[in-house]
């Protein structure tokens, strides 16, 4: 089980500590919890701890780390309703993920480094704010990307229609995608775009389409290794691909 992990239980277990819990249970369960900091945070880090029922009640616990070469630095973890404000050095059991930050500043404090629970803190929202993935958003917005051995030559009004040349001299129509999101593509030798809905016409000789959405919107990438996303009724310029997808996505809904 790794560190986290293991201070993770300990705090769940510290959470659900009350005035009604033995008073040895509540001893064992914070001294358990020390005694696994202690184990994190090695011989340079003094951990002492303490527990006790406040004013209102309530169990109040805290488990203090400190370093005190070549500066006296120190972290602080505290129960769930203690009333103190977000300070630099203090790490509170109510955090969804106070575990992951605790851990994070002990091992800062153990090497001699500055803390601030604050950057810590926002450096794991950042980090848990999932990756933007151009193509699955454009799959999830019905709409699909045009395979390298694909030319898009019109985009249809509605769903996400294209008059398509696939290799070769085959030529074949993408109407649209099923209640699966697969798509259904009419192969035929004979087709054209008057198959699709109000078609509007690619310039091929000035972009290739990567993507086509909903409502006659599209994405292509330019000859000068810009994007274009067109539209129905106009085409805007971008320099970032993930901003073009993005911009694409919201004008095929705002046209839906």
């Amino acid at each position: 089980m790794s560190n986290v992990k293991v201070i993770e239980f300990l705090i769940n277990e510290a959470n659900q500590l009350t005035a009604d819990t033995p008073k040895k249970v509540r001893q064992y369960t914070i001294d358990l919890l020390a005694k696994a900091v202690k184990e994190i945070a090695g011989p340079n880090v003094e951990v002492s701890s303490d527990v006790w029922v406040n004013d209102k009640a309530q169990v109040s616990w805290a488990v203090v780390c400190i370093h005190s070469e070549p500066l006296s630095r120190g972290v602080s973890l505290v129960d769930k309703d203690c009333p103190k404000p977000d300070p630099s050095f203090l790490v509170s059991a109510s955090w969804d993920n106070a575990a992951e930050i605790f851990v994070k500043a002990i091992d800062i404090l153990s090497e001699g480094g500055a803390l601030h629970i604050p950057a810590i803190r926002e450096s794991f929202k950042v980090a848990s704010v999932p990756k933007f993935d151009p193509e699955q958003a454009i799959w999830d917005a019905m709409g699909w990307m045009v395979p390298n051995e694909y030319t898009v030559f019109f985009v249809g009004a509605v769903d996400a229609q294209a008059f398509i040349k696939c290799g070769g001299s085959a030529y074949s129509v993408i109407r649209h995608k099923d209640k699966d999101q697969h798509r259904i593509v009419y192969n035929n030798q004979h087709c054209g775009s008057g198959l699709l809905d109000n078609p509007r016409q690619v310039d091929t000789d000035k972009h290739e389409v990567l993507a086509v959405l909903p409502n006659g919107v599209y994405v292509a990438e330019r000859r000068d290794c810009s994007w274009t996303v067109s539209t129905s009724t106009m085409n805007r310029y971008y320099d970032n691909y993930e901003s073009a997808v993005k911009d694409a996505i919201k004008s095929s809904q705002e046209t839906s």
